[in-house]
């Protein structure tokens, strides 16, 4: 990243080796590089042994007669910065990280939605909820590192480099006696930044992120906001993928839905009242949600099986995962493409003409075809459960292949809208029950044949 920045400052670069005082390593790693880096442009230098050293890379684009006169300025500039980033450092050392949290409350999270401390207050309840519902047991860490997570905010250090949020209130924390996983959640609750960036790496950074995340993007939907082509303010598109990124590299067993209502009913108990009701607040995250997965997995299958696993339901992004890649995977096979077309027809017809009842009648079964479809109709449906409780889609779908033959003869062999209304009206009923097995998994009318 720093080095397309330089290149596209300098037509003919030259660099330059600097040096800082090595008194200054004792100060954070990340807080030296980000100084370097972000604010002068220059490279860091590290050992064989990947430790980082007492010295810089800087760029320049002009030829200059005493290249070591430009590296010693160079030096003074960054030294400056440096004395800086050391006196913030032993300044907010001196104060407990709990103790920012009373400034928070000056700063404004949204108008509408109250300050960034009445933000945390919620974090931590939804953090403590989140936990249980995941059946994490450490609810005192994730409540600690919940109630942190934002306190570097009110730092000097972040006031004045405001790209180390979340790294200097992990230093601060570590520096001051706070476990290694609740320090380590206070950076990692932000994870992941971007599409392409890092996951937490515990359960305790993931969850408080999760936390903060949620309780953003039901906020900005409670205050009535969108999201178009061009405008997301807040990164609502950011936050929601970042929630479906962590859930599926956790494999937490959790419904957005459930997230989603979670953060609502902390809104619902707080001083905020919401501009929009529940429901549809409720309905417009799921649906924004539910787009974004589509835009993440139209990446890697086809755009019409994942639109075929999404209309039969969507909610546990582990789960439609899950299935998208059965059903792709299905795809592929011979058979699949004359059962889709079978179970298309089966639909057009009970959607045309909807079964009056529920239930199948074996006494109005009048022909061998329809008895075999509801015989074998009944078997898969036994087996297809049996699969679908372990959560078996691949399987789940096999199994279902097996009904084609019999779907075949039963149209070959069968007049469904028989002029006899009970015989017509058990046989829709039939075919009602036979797509079912299919419909907790995905609506196949959406997959093109």
């Amino acid at each position: 990243e720093l080095l397309d920045t330089v290149t596209n400052l300098t037509e003919d670069p030259k660099c330059l080796l600097g040096s800082f005082k090595p008194g200054y390593l004792a100060l954070p790693r990340e807080l030296l590089v980000t100084t370097m880096k972000n604010h002068q442009k220059y490279f860091s230098v590290v050992g064989a042994d990947g430790r980082l050293l007492p010295h810089f890379v800087v760029a320049i684009n002009t030829r200059v007669f005493d290249p070591a006169v430009v590296a010693r300025g160079n030096e003074r500039v960054l030294s400056a910065r440096l004395a800086d980033a050391e006196f913030f450092w032993s300044s907010d050392s001196k104060k407990p990280l709990a103790s920012f949290r009373e400034r928070l409350g000056e700063r404004v999270f949204l108008k509408g939605l109250g300050n960034i401390s009445d933000k945390v207050e919620r974090i931590v309840a939804l953090s403590r909820r989140i936990a249980e519902t995941v059946g994490f047991a450490d609810l005192a860490s994730v409540e600690r590192a919940a109630l942190l997570c934002k306190c570097d905010l009110a730092s000097e250090m972040v006031g004045e480099f405001p790209e180390l949020q979340g790294i200097m209130g992990r230093e601060y924390a570590s520096k001051q006696g706070e476990t290694p996983a609740v320090s380590a959640a206070i950076f990692e609750h932000y994870l992941p930044r971007g599409a392409s960036d890092d996951l937490p790496s515990g359960d305790i950074g993931a969850i408080v992120g999760l936390a903060d995340r949620v309780d953003s993007v039901i906020g900005c939907f409670s205050l009535g906001m969108s999201v178009s082509g061009t405008q997301d303010p807040y990164a609502l598109r950011r936050q929601v993928l970042g929630v479906m990124r962590v859930l599926l590299d956790r494999g937490y067993e959790i419904g957005l839905s459930t997230l989603f209502s979670l953060a609502l009913d902390e809104y619902a108990s707080s001083d905020f009242r919401r501009l929009e009701p529940r429901a549809e607040v409720l309905e417009v995250a799921m649906g924004f949600a539910r787009d974004r997965f589509k835009h993440l997995q139209a990446e890697t299958f086809p755009v019409d099986v994942i639109d075929a696993v999404l209309e039969a339901r969507f909610d546990r992004v582990d789960d439609a995962l899950a299935r998208i890649r059965a059903l792709a995977e299905l795809r592929s096979k011979p058979e699949f493409e004359p059962l889709a077309i079978a179970w298309k027809r089966m639909a057009n017809i009970t959607r045309k003409n909807p079964p009056a009842k529920t239930a199948v009648e074996t006494s109005v079964l009048q022909h061998d075809s329809e008895r075999a479809l509801y015989d074998v109709g009944a078997r898969v449906r036994a087996e297809v459960i049996g699969h679908l409780e372990q959560n078996d889609y691949r399987n789940a779908l096999l199994t279902m292949i097996t009904l084609k033959p019999v779907v075949d003869r039963f149209f070959d062999d069968v007049l469904v809208m028989d002029p006899d209304p009970a015989v017509r009206e058990n046989r829709l009923a039939l075919l009602a029950e036979v797509q079912s097995i299919f419909g907790d998994i995905a609506n196949f009318t959406a997959i093109q044949t």
